[in-house]
């Protein structure tokens, strides 16, 4: 590949498409890569967002696994955030390309192109979901909202629906800041792809701490007040709980519109196959 002058576009600039870029340049030196991210950050811990919320990392720069500055220096990478790839061209091999901080639009060739473009949280079609202090957690924008939320001092009241990594993991440190707090899981255990007999001492943990368990009941809708802020969360058991503060830690869908679009097969597990 010495010499080749093949340009790579690689869409989504976080843990899958970083490594993607920083592997294409070690194989070839000469390769034009660019690296797009719709958001503003790159290349960050998506398992320490919790800790940074919870004090346990003190410092947000430590969630920050290499800056899109180091990437261009170290690795002679175009790396180009806050610009989405809107459609893909397979004809002509070009992407079509919406800069947020303008809001125009461009179209970009490549020769080869990798799609990194990761997934999204799941958020149930339920009332009040769109509350100001309803929270899902993918990223450091989710995170930084939550963190502001959280040092307000104002709400000292949780609920976390979803028993899964992420759940486990905002309880804990919700709990750390001092909330009285909720874990909702629609499965009768935490961990639902465990079997019981590894859950049952953790449930216990969480109960020694103070964590008020929901297993077997589903979200119904959040609750709000008259101005619109969630005060609680309504169980399909009926059951209300007291929350100022809601995160919603359903899972996640796979980011596949864009492949889609393009013509690419989706695979029955809903990825690109």
């Amino acid at each position: 590949m010495a010499g080749s002058k093949l340009k790579i576009v690689i869409v989504g600039g976080v843990a899958g498409g970083a490594s993607a870029a920083t592997r294409a340049r070690r194989m070839n030196e000469y390769a034009e890569i660019i690296l797009f991210e719709k958001d503003a950050d790159v290349s960050f811990a998506n398992c320490g967002l919790p800790y940074y919320i919870g004090e346990e990392i003190v410092e947000r720069s430590k969630l920050v696994v290499a800056s899109a500055e180091f990437l261009q220096r170290r690795f002679a990478l175009d790396v180009r955030t806050r610009q989405e790839v809107v459609a893909i061209d397979r004809t002509a091999k070009q992407v079509t390309v919406r800069n947020h901080v303008t809001g125009e639009e461009y179209a970009e060739s490549y020769d080869k192109l990798i799609l990194s473009t990761g997934a999204s949280p799941f958020v149930p079609p339920i009332a009040g979901r769109d509350a100001a202090n309803v929270f899902t957690l993918r990223n450091l924008a989710d995170t930084d909202q939550i963190k502001a939320a959280t040092d307000g001092g104002q709400t000292k009241t949780a609920a976390v629906i979803g028993a899964g990594f992420i759940g486990l993991e905002m309880v804990e440190q919700l709990a750390r800041r001092g909330y009285r707090t909720t874990l909702a899981e629609l499965q009768p255990q935490v961990l639902p792809l465990f079997d019981p007999e590894m859950v049952q001492p953790i449930e216990q943990e969480l109960q020694d701490n103070s964590i008020d368990l929901a297993l077997g009941d589903g979200i119904k809708q959040i609750v709000l007040d008259e101005s619109g802020d969630a005060t609680g969360v309504e169980l399909a058991s009926g059951r209300v709980i007291a929350a100022e503060l809601v995160i919603l830690g359903i899972g996640v869908r796979p980011n596949v519109q864009l492949a889609q679009a393009a013509g690419l097969k989706i695979g029955q597990g809903g990825g690109v196959a």
